[in-house]
């Protein structure tokens, strides 16, 4: 009797959890590799702007327009500069 409840107990846990057959485990791990290998990875290209107020422009790191700033510079992505509301510098983006 004591046999007969555990192996209705083992079953109906295995069954409650739901084990995927190994079929389809396989096919969805299939899946992720493919995406991982497929996805290039983005180098992020750094722009430094002023921090002044009134700057609007990023630029590259040695561009002449800087040698103006005098509230200090910050370092950044392009992506970031770009959503921050920045243009691109009229002498080193030209």
């Amino acid at each position: 009797m004591k046999k007969l409840l555990l192996i209705l107990l083992v079953l109906i846990t295995s069954t409650a959890f739901g084990q995927l057959p190994k079929k389809q485990l396989l096919s969805d791990t299939t899946k992720v590799k493919k995406v991982e290998q497929t996805a290039p990875k983005k180098k992020e290209m750094y722009v430094t702007i002023c921090n002044s107020k009134r700057s609007y422009a990023y630029h590259k790191h040695e561009c002449k327009g800087l040698k103006r700033c005098k509230a200090g510079t910050t370092k950044l992505t392009l992506t970031d500069a770009k959503n921050k509301g920045y243009k691109p510098c009229g002498f080193c983006y030209k």
